[in-house]
Formats: structure tokens, C-alpha cells, sequence
């Protein structure tokens, strides 16, 4: 079994060193030939594949890895493609007028393809400036108000522990007819917080992340509502159905968050 491992690693380790030595551009035409096949497909990277890969957490993350998960020619994950697949299949983003856009906490693998568009003017924010283009706390952003006309927000408010303060800022900077997609994990019926959950292991044990500062539930919809959007929750994944789901490595259980800003 270890001289198994050892194999394994070792031709990672060599097909790891090959992909790095070739130009970046071509990188994922490189990969399509390698990984081809029809038995899955992602929608990001429009590739035909042999199969999805697990996910493996983090080593401070006690939680077992994720099978069927990683693209391995794009790298995205099950949520990333059903955002992507929504964004293409159910909004105009992509299309006329022009928009400008917010992207928080940016998906690499996303950002990349969003900014690329014709039709979108595109700036990302994180509370770290080195993995997005600015510097945004989103308790309070330093912009004007009505300046955006999309705002994606994906599994960022279970972090921040004054969630409200931080939906109505997005609230604020999108203008009027403006949407935004704000998702989070749903844990159960209701959201929950726990004030002795002080220490990273005691938030792990709870809320199963060590940064999360409350597990949400369904009635995550009603924080939303009360900062003033018009809510969508779109079950979006089940309409598309089970042999779709499958085929593109998409998350079953998760609902699309559609927030619009009406006045």
C-alpha cells in the first residue's frame, strides 16, 4: 500500500511539473486532451471529462475529503459550477446592457472567465487585498451609494459576525433594479448562533468550520427580505434534475439566493 502511495505521488508530482512548464494560456487546452472523456461535463471550462476529483480540506479542516468534487481541468468545485451554469442559464449577465460588477471573496476560476466578458465592468474585494483587486470590509464599504449593477457574494456572511450590517451595505452600493447572488451553507430549519463559541475548536464543533460564526437555516431567506430585497430562492439544480446534476458534478441540495434591489 505504500509503495502504491509512493507511485501515485510520484506521477502527481511529475504531471504537476509538466503542466508548470507549460505557458500559462495553454494550460487548459493541455489538460482537456488528458482528462477527456464523456462521462462528465464541466460547464465552466465546457469540458468533456473521465471524472470529477475529491476535495481535500485543508490539514486545520476536520473534515473528511469530498469525492466527486474538483474539475480537474478548470478546478472548480460543485458549487462554483452551479453558480456559473445559473449566471449562463438564468440571468443576462453575460449579455447587453453593460454592468458593473462586484465580486466578493472572488472564485479564482470564476473571476477569471467573468472579467474576460465584453459586457462587464468587473472589480473584486476581500478583506485580504492579495486575493482580490481591492480592500473591502463589508461592514463598511467606502464607496457612494447605488454604484453596482450585480453583486455576487458567495459563502462569505456565515464569517462575519454582523451579517446585517454587511447585507445592507451590499444593499446600498446596488442600484435600484440592481440583483446580487448571496449565498450561504443552509445547516437546517433555522439559523443559529452560539455566544460561548468563542475559540476556534469550540466553532468547529459547532458550526463544523472554525471560522464560521453561526450555522444558517431556511429562514436565511427572512435576514435577507429584511434588508429590503425582493428574494428569490431558486431550486434551480432540482429543476435542471438528478442525471444533470450528476453529469455536472453539481451541488443537489443547494438553492440559488436572487436578491433584487427594487427601489
Amino acid at each position: 500500500m505504500v509503495v502504491k502511495d509512493s507511485i501515485k505521488t510520484f506521477k502527481k508530482f511529475l504531471f504537476e511539473g509538466a503542466v508548470k512548464s507549460i505557458p500559462f494560456k495553454y494550460r487548459e487546452k493541455f489538460k482537456k486532451k488528458i482528462f477527456y472523456g464523456k462521462i462528465k461535463f464541466c460547464p465552466v471550462c465546457n469540458s468533456e471529462i473521465k471524472k470529477f476529483y475529491t476535495y481535500y480540506f485543508p490539514p486545520n479542516i476536520k473534515i473528511g475529503p469530498r469525492p466527486d468534487a474538483v474539475c480537474p481541468v478548470c478546478g472548480s468545485i460543485e458549487r462554483e459550477r452551479l453558480l456559473w451554469l445559473y449566471l449562463e442559464k438564468c440571468t443576462d449577465l453575460f449579455n447587453k446592457p453593460q454592468k458593473k460588477l462586484l465580486h466578493i471573496a472572488p472564485e479564482i476560476v470564476l473571476a477569471d472567465r467573468i472579467k474576460k466578458n465584453e459586457f462587464i465592468e468587473y472589480l473584486s474585494a476581500d478583506l485580504d487585498p492579495k486575493r482580490a483587486m481591492i480592500y473591502m470590509d463589508l461592514t463598511d464599504i467606502k464607496m457612494h451609494d447605488n454604484i453596482f449593477d450585480v453583486v455576487i457574494c458567495n459563502h462569505v456572511f456565515e464569517h462575519i459576525p454582523d451579517h446585517k450590517k454587511a447585507m445592507q451595505e451590499i444593499y446600498r452600493i446596488l442600484k435600484p433594479k440592481g440583483w446580487a447572488i448571496l449565498q450561504v451553507p443552509i445547516l437546517g430549519e433555522y439559523t443559529f448562533e452560539d455566544s460561548k463559541a468563542i475559540t476556534p475548536e469550540d466553532r468547529e464543533k459547532i458550526y463544523g468550520f472554525a471560522e464560521h460564526v453561526r450555522g444558517y437555516g431556511k429562514d436565511y431567506k427572512d435576514f435577507l427580505t429584511g434588508t429590503g430585497f425582493i428574494v428569490k430562492v431558486d431550486d434551480f439544480a432540482k429543476k435542471i434534475g438528478d442525471k444533470a446534476i450528476r453529469y455536472m458534478g453539481l451541488p443537489e441540495n443547494e438553492d440559488i439566493y436572487f436578491c433584487t434591489k427594487v427601489f
